[in-house]
């Protein structure tokens, strides 16, 4: 039986990959949103029972909207363990001071310890605004929860709002100016929701359609594998992936994605990439072949040239898919070698003494 796991290796040379449009433009609003889910946190269950008690609540893909074009899902406890995922982070900490020192001050005041309090994410985002929302599993108070944000924005210039919404109440995480306002509430007392647009935020509170109405969402949600570390959903947009068009014969852009990725004992890959016809997936998979062995050439001088062509690439129906399995050694040895390519790269630049401030010994 053929394993199944992801790479991304569909795309040629001068095609643009589907996820990176996508990706460029929601980065900053996640991360923004993580921050602020970050903030959130608490020991201990709300003493406010009888209002809870008014409320549905609406916990993981519940709050999805049915708008959404692409959901993305991780296990934060089972991730927060791996040392893949520590090393990652800690890597993009260490690059970014600024950041660092932020993220450490808000683990130390609010008592976070991912992993533990957090226990999982979906962020998900629409068309065609763009806006994102954040689903965090946990463990929250929302006294202890709007004081730990109030402080933070206060600290840096902003402002902790709050309205009614029904039974619930809607905080506004406000910077200073130029900065866009997040919006979050509780779905319940183990679920933070929080979004860059008060509008979808209300959506996924409130009791319209949710994702699993939307039929053609529905049908890639019941393709992901749900219980892998990081899995994801999401339909390509007309424009993107276009440059695939002609090439090998194929007819269409990709319609959809799926992937998922499980880390354990090694690591386990699997993206599919849905064509329009059985045929488009036959005549993108003769032409994803080719690019996998080219690109295996060209990362021989990393080291990862005999990675990549372990990549295996099937048509299931109308289907691409691309899988790749390695074990801890070959996780481990991959690592490593990432790690040296990384550690050759020039650090970030630093900021130019001022002329105003001349460096200490020196006169203008």
């Amino acid at each position: 039986m053929k394993s199944t796991r992801p790479h991304r290796a569909l795309c040629t040379k001068g095609v643009e990959r589907p996820w990176d449009r996508r990706w460029q433009s929601s980065r900053v609003g996640i991360v923004r949103l993580v921050l602020v889910s970050a903030l959130c946190l608490g020991a201990c269950k709300s003493s406010d029972e009888k209002q809870k008690d008014l409320v549905k609540p609406v916990d993981g893909l519940q709050a999805v909207p049915a708008q959404v074009s692409t959901v993305i899902a991780a296990d934060v406890s089972s991730l927060a363990k791996q040392p893949l995922v520590r090393r990652a982070v800690g890597e993009m900490l260490h690059r970014d001071p600024e950041l660092s020192k932020r993220v450490h001050d808000l683990a130390k005041e609010c008592k976070l310890e991912p992993g533990k309090d957090i226990t999982g994410v979906v962020v998900a985002m629409g068309e065609p605004t763009g806006a994102s929302l954040l689903v965090v599993q946990g463990n929250f108070d929302e006294a202890n929860l709007a004081a730990c944000v109030g402080k933070s924005m206060a600290s840096s210039g902003g402002e902790l709002t709050r309205e009614a919404a029904g039974e619930r109440v809607v905080y506004s995480a406000v910077g200073t100016a130029g900065q866009k306002p997040v919006y979050f509430s509780l779905g319940s007392d183990k679920t933070l929701v929080a979004s860059s647009s008060r509008d979808m935020l209300r959506e996924a509170l409130g009791s319209g359609p949710k994702i699993a109405a939307n039929r053609r969402m529905g049908e890639l949600l019941q393709r992901a594998r749900k219980d892998s570390s990081l899995w994801a959903v999401g339909l390509v947009p007309d424009a993107v992936g276009k440059g695939l068009v002609g090439k090998a014969g194929v007819k269409k852009p990709p319609q959809a994605m799926v992937l998922a990725a499980s880390l354990g004992d090694g690591l386990k890959l699997e993206l599919a990439v849905e064509m329009v016809d059985d045929d488009d997936a036959k005549a993108a998979t003769s032409l994803a072949k080719p690019q996998l062995a080219a690109a295996s050439l060209v990362a021989q001088k990393d080291g990862l040239g005999t990675v990549i062509s372990r990549i295996e690439v099937a048509a299931e129906s109308r289907w691409v898919v691309m899988s790749l399995e390695l074990d801890k050694a070959e996780l481990g040895e991959i690592l490593a070698r990432v790690q040296r390519t990384v550690d050759r790269s020039p650090p970030p630049q630093q900021n130019p003494p001022s002329k105003e401030s001349p460096p200490s010994g020196e006169q203008e």
